[in-house]
């Protein structure tokens, strides 16, 4: 499974929703209603999931699922 379906499933699964109602474009707090305790615990899950750390003042550039998706691929692609 490829970077985008594995963040999506793991934000969908964090957040209570379906992978397929999830999309690259959906904001994280106006779109998905996620709070600070929420990012906190999807980046978690994503530096488990992937074994990346990301830093903690770059969660606050991470506005939409596709920000997201993004910093994982280039964390990876830095490895």
């Amino acid at each position: 499974m490829e970077v985008k379906e594995r963040t999506i499933k793991l934000v969908a699964k964090q957040l209570g929703f379906e992978p397929r109602d999830i999309t690259e474009d959906c904001a994280f707090q106006t779109d998905l209603g996620a709070d600070s305790i929420d990012m906190a615990d999807i980046v978690l899950g994503v530096e488990a999931e992937f074994g990346l750390k990301i830093k903690e003042d770059e969660i606050g550039g991470l506005a939409t699922v596709g920000d997201l998706i993004k910093k994982v691929e280039d964390l990876r692609m830095r490895r």
